[in-house]
């Protein structure tokens, strides 16, 4: 049998698996739309379809998700029959999203790391999480390709790289706010190394193209938010308003928040709110808890994100890696990646790090691996392409191997039962 078609049907066996393993969890698990903000996503996109996509959204779920969602909707469907359309439609969603996330990783990684980080991501993340009305798959990539654009600017800054990492991370907004963290932190570290070397260099013409370049990513950015950001400030009095920093954020826990909602009302409304000192926002926060208080909320709640995550289905990848690193430690492999230069990844340490500790300052309102793996999956992918350029070609390749077949046996024994017991909406 020719090479060609034997690639052919691995593909279409895999999709089999891929479609059996996401039906079974939308069938026999998860079955309550009330779990895990899937049911503030079906009430959105019934509005939407029902005011033909005119209604402002909340501004906590992003739309992108709701919009798509919106397009299936039919008049007289009963709850539970929408949310088992809505079921399939994440489904099919979250199969274009893994597929394209495949080709992304053949184009980004060696051949082999690409087989390797296409079945863990696409199976242990991308599977997991299709049964459910959230809009982690399609924010998985989008903001994937928006960190790999902002790659390609620290490598080689130019005005059309510049433009399309603002538009990916725009793209990645209207799916999940988080992502907006990237731009926070990217950003300005650009403009910082860039004000370094051009002054070291005394070479001002540089620094300010340089300066424009980022300019460019914003513009980018703005244009592509344009419509949704132009409806946010009418509504709220600012371009960027978003519910979960604005106000969730800011509660001691989730029992918190809910005590919050009855005392003050939905938290939709708690903007319009006449008396403001009620409302938990980051002033009154920060004058009402010591700097201790808020280093401990923070540790604490990252060792319950890394816990999640650890337990989640992508969990044996994150400890495999880890193993790897420390292993290919010992060799000094990292003290020869060039972290200093242009080619490094030091720009998505920082903002990793940046990140993570968001996430562990959130985790009492919202702790679940859906939050982690928009962190994970780009850590994967970039530490398999740095171990690919700088690791030991007489040690790698054989790890990298034995990571295959470890992944392969996963797949096959564990994969087919956890699909059917395994809860992975949180």
């Amino acid at each position: 049998m020719p090479s060609r078609v034997k690639r052919g049907l691995t593909v279409v066996l895999l999709v089999l698996a891929f479609v059996a393993g996401a039906l079974a969890q939308a069938r026999w698990v998860n079955v309550d739309s009330t779990t895990h903000d899937q049911l503030a996503y079906l009430a959105q996109a019934r509005m939407l379809a029902e005011t033909h996509e005119e209604a402002p959204t909340n501004r906590i779920e992003m739309p992108a998700f709701p919009t798509v969602l919106s397009l299936f909707y039919e008049q007289g469907l009963d709850d539970e029959a929408w949310f088992w359309r809505a079921k399939l439609v994440a489904i099919g969603v979250a199969l274009l999203c893994a597929v394209a996330m495949a080709l992304t990783l053949r184009r980004v990684l060696r051949a082999e790391s690409a087989q390797l980080a296409t079945i863990a991501i696409v199976f242990f993340v991308f599977m997991f999480r299709a049964a459910y009305v959230q809009t982690e798959p399609l924010y998985y990539l989008l903001s994937f390709w928006a960190l790999l654009a902002i790659d390609g600017l620290w490598r080689a800054p130019t005005f059309p790289r510049a433009l399309l990492a603002g538009a990916l991370l725009g793209a990645a907004w209207l799916a999940k706010a988080s992502i907006l963290v990237a731009a926070l932190v990217t950003l300005p570290l650009f403009l910082a190394r860039s004000a370094i070397d051009c002054a070291r260099k005394r070479l001002l013409v540089q620094f300010v193209s340089r300066v424009l370049i980022t300019a460019s990513a914003v513009l980018g950015f703005g244009l592509v938010i344009a419509p949704y950001a132009r409806k946010t400030h009418e509504l709220q009095g600012r371009w960027l308003y978003n519910l979960a920093p604005a106000y969730v954020m800011w509660c001691d826990s989730w029992e918190d928040f809910i005590d919050h909602m009855r005392r003050l009302g939905p938290v939709e409304g708690w903007s319009k709110l006449a008396d403001q000192t009620a409302v938990p926002t980051m002033t009154s926060y920060l004058a009402s808890h010591s700097i201790g208080q808020i280093a401990w909320r923070t540790i604490a709640g990252a060792a319950l994100v890394l816990g999640n995550l650890i337990v989640s289905p992508f969990g044996p990848v994150v400890v495999a890696m880890v193993v790897v690193v420390a292993m290919l430690g010992r060799q000094k492999v990292l003290g020869r990646m060039p972290w200093r230069e242009p080619t490094s990844g030091v720009w998505f340490v920082v903002y990793f790090v940046a990140h993570a500790t968001l996430q562990g300052f959130y985790a009492p309102i919202g702790a679940g691996a859906r939050f982690s793996l928009a962190l994970a999956i780009p850590a994967f992918v970039f530490l398999l392409r740095a171990l690919d350029r700088h690791a030991s070609e007489s040690t790698w390749p054989r790890t990298r191997v034995t990571l295959m077949r470890a992944t392969w046996a996963l797949l096959f024994i564990a994969v087919p039962i956890a699909a059917f017991t395994l809860y992975c909406g949180g």
